[in-house]
């Protein structure tokens, strides 16, 4: 049986596609600690399912997370922001 990629890994291989803007639309931007950070929403593709969801937090530095649905994207924007905020 074959193992299953790691999301990151999975995100790493699949940076170009997921960057496409023909891929999401952004629902929201905000500036934070200095960074800009997108609440974005992508098309319902397999390789994206594959990361954890449709819904994203995106952030200027490159780093993004997939979530299942809208409100879990919101709930976690905090903390991501705080995560973001701290890389350098």
């Amino acid at each position: 049986m074959k193992k299953k990629p790691s999301k990151e890994a999975l995100l790493e291989s699949m940076q170009d596609r997921i960057s496409n803007s023909n891929y999401f639309t952004v629902e929201a931007e905000v500036e934070e600690n200095g960074h800009f950070f997108q609440w974005r929403k992508y098309i319902s593709a397999g390789f994206i399912k594959n990361l954890g969801g449709i819904y994203a937090n995106w952030c200027d530095n490159g780093n993004i997370k997939f979530y299942k649905s809208a409100y879990l994207r919101d709930r976690a924007y905090s903390k991501f922001v705080r995560e973001n905020s701290e890389v350098k």
